[in-house]
């Protein structure tokens, strides 16, 4: 069998791959590093955006806060305000008072976008119309509330008239709420408005005082009449003239009640007792009548004629109401069935807080009365009310102490301004004497070579100092101390207890906390105004001096003596020293009738001198 031969085979193998690779990496790299960078700048420029957005809201952010609790103090004070005037008006006061504000505050925490201060000024109101029953004064201020959010009564104008109006019919306030539905409803189907309806009511009320109208009868009428576009004063009398002629027919009778029985279709007896019972239904059934005639073809003007019912007003009044004799008797149905319903005022409140603006409203009002009820609970109010009046019948002296802390602060100006000018005359001095000058560097070189002598050195003055001053407290060192910075201003306040520590400690026991605070303030001012005074008193003395410093040093003593620090000049002229009482003895002379003991004068000869111990703490 014949052999195979071998056949080397060489396989060479070109890496195309990997110099591809190694590029794509490197361009990758690049990509990387250009695409790192940018995104770096990208997140620095987002981050100080976003510190730059941080400041504004941490800035926006303080001055709402700010602003907010500002209009908490603002609330907490209108609403003190407010119950101190229902106080006055209402004669509540004391411990009743303070409850009616917290029955005023959970009133206004149930009723949507109404405020505690609003309430109080409705009870006000409710106050000046005689209304003491804080039930009757928070359900007058919550109609009131109500119809000033779901209607155009507005205010304490609004307010009055319905006060009026109500006292008028002999209702009061008891039925208000039913009163305000009656007139929700008419306002809300007719072609006239609340406080339109309102204005018409009044007058056709004191119309009607001698007929025993109701109130929601009242408004029916006035709907209908306003609905006509009759004005108020004309409305007023057309149904005063109208209700007087048909009270006379019943009871003189004669011709004008036979003419009613023709209107009215009705007889005599019928027109009495009908009027008797209801003259409000009798009304009704005239303008029906009036317009039967008018339907009929008949005239309603020479009807009223034949009553004696003639002019202008009457005409511009009961014509109009005439041939719309049914909307009359509409309005009346709906005035009655709306106030005995009760229900239409709080439906249209509902509605009327249903907004954005009522909610923003509500925000604020749940934390100004959160505030509120937190500063009327306990004597948080009266606390706040002793502050503030201290730090109004202590103005003057809190002025006095600002003036005085100025005049301080340019007096050191001008102590430096010398020190200055000091300063630049021992450099003159210095080259005139350039021995001792020299001297003097050659110290000074010697100093600066061991800088710890320097330091004990100057630490040994500053003691040196402190104790002298304290030495000399109450002739110049308090002055000498203002002049040692921090250090000194600390040694003065605590000298200034030590001094009055005896009149703090009786301030807290007689007078209680207030009286002590009052105390430790005078006392800490006066470690101000003190080496004031002594400065100011050196400076004084200065010849040529005295009338610049003089004024100001008044000025200062007398804040000490205001603050009671300090006794008045007058006061302190007519002192008996202890040292006087100390150095003197009196004495005695006797004078002896039968020549017994000789007469002695003075305390030098035979005499005997009786030496009185001092009552004022000395020996």
């Amino acid at each position: 069998m014949a052999s195979i031969p071998n056949i080397k085979t060489i396989f060479t193998a070109v890496d195309k791959f990997s110099p591809v690779v190694k590029r794509m990496a490197k361009s990758i790299a690049k990509f990387s590093k250009f695409a790192g960078a940018h995104i770096k700048r990208f997140d620095q420029k987002i981050t100080r955006s976003f510190k730059k957005l941080g400041r504004l809201a941490q800035v926006g952010l303080g001055l709402g806060v700010g602003a907010l609790f500002r209009e908490g103090f603002t609330a907490i004070t209108d609403f003190e305000t407010g119950l101190v005037g229902v106080g006055k008006t209402t004669g509540i006061v004391g411990p009743q008072l303070k409850e009616l504000g917290f029955d005023v505050l959970a009133l206004s925490k149930s009723m949507r976008g109404i405020t505690a201060t609003k309430l109080l000024e409705f009870a006000q109101v409710a106050g000046q119309m005689g209304i003491s029953s804080s039930t009757d004064i928070l359900k007058f201020s919550e109609t009131m509330a109500k119809l000033e959010k779901s209607t155009d009564i507005v205010g304490e104008e609004g307010a009055t008239s319905i006060s009026r109006l109500l006292t008028i019919v002999g209702e009061g306030v008891g039925d208000i709420d039913k009163f305000g539905s009656a007139l929700v409803a008419l306002g809300n189907t007719s072609a006239a408005t609340e406080s339109e309806i309102l204005s018409v009511a009044s007058e056709v009320a004191r119309a009607t005082t001698n007929y025993r109208l109701s109130s929601h009868e009242i408004l029916g009428i006035s709907t209908a009449l306003k609905s006509l576009d009759v004005a108020p004063e004309a409305a007023g009398s057309a149904v005063l003239k109208v209700f007087t002629t048909l009270e006379m027919a019943t009871l003189k009778g004669g011709k004008n009640l036979r003419e009613l029985g023709k209107i009215m279709d009705m007889t005599p007896k019928q027109i009495k007792d009908a009027f008797g019972k209801s003259p409000q239904k009798v009304f009704t059934k005239f303008i029906e009548g009036l317009g039967d005639i008018e339907k009929e073809g008949g005239s309603a003007t020479l009807a009223l004629s034949k009553l004696g019912l003639s002019g202008t007003r009457v005409a511009k009044g009961i014509i109009p109401l005439a041939i719309n004799s049914e909307i009359l008797a509409e309005k009346i149905a709906l005035s009655s069935k709306a106030y005995a319903e009760n229900t239409a005022l709080q439906e249209e409140f509902d509605v009327a807080t249903q907004t954005v603006n009522t909610g923003l409203i509500d925000i604020r009002k749940s934390f100004n009365n959160i505030l509120t009820t937190s500063a009327a609970t306990g004597s948080k109010l009266e606390f706040l009310q002793k502050i503030l009046f201290y730090i109004s019948d202590n103005m003057r002296t809190i002025i006095l102490v600002a003036g005085s802390l100025l005049a301080a602060f340019v007096a050191l100006k001008v102590i430096v301004a010398i020190i200055n000018g000091i300063s630049w005359a021992i450099r003159a001095w210095a080259w005139a004497t350039k021995a001792l000058t020299v001297a003097q560097w050659l110290f000074n070189a010697a100093l600066w070579a061991n800088p710890v002598g320097v330091v004990i050195g100057l630490i040994v003055a500053l003691v040196a100092i402190v104790a002298l001053a304290v030495q000399k407290y109450d002739e110049w060192g308090a002055s000498l101390l203002m002049m040692l910075g921090p250090l000194g201003w600390i040694i003065n306040l605590i000298q200034s207890f030590r001094r009055n520590w005896d009149m703090i400690k009786n301030a807290f026991k007689s007078e209680g906390i207030i009286g002590g605070l009052k105390a430790i303030g005078k006392t800490i001012l006066d470690a101000l105004l003190m080496p004031m005074e002594q400065f100011l008193t050196m400076m004084a003395k200065i010849p040529g001096m005295g009338k610049l410093f003089q004024p100001a040093l008044d000025f200062v003593r007398s804040s000490r003596v205001s603050l009671g620090m300090l006794e008045s000049p007058e006061v302190a002229s007519n002192t008996v020293t202890t040292e006087n009482i100390k150095q003197n003895n009196v004495t005695v002379t006797v004078a002896d009738k039968g020549g017994n003991v000789e007469s002695v004068d003075g305390d030098g000869g035979d005499g005997f001198g009786i030496f009185i111990t001092p009552t004022v703490g000395v020996n």
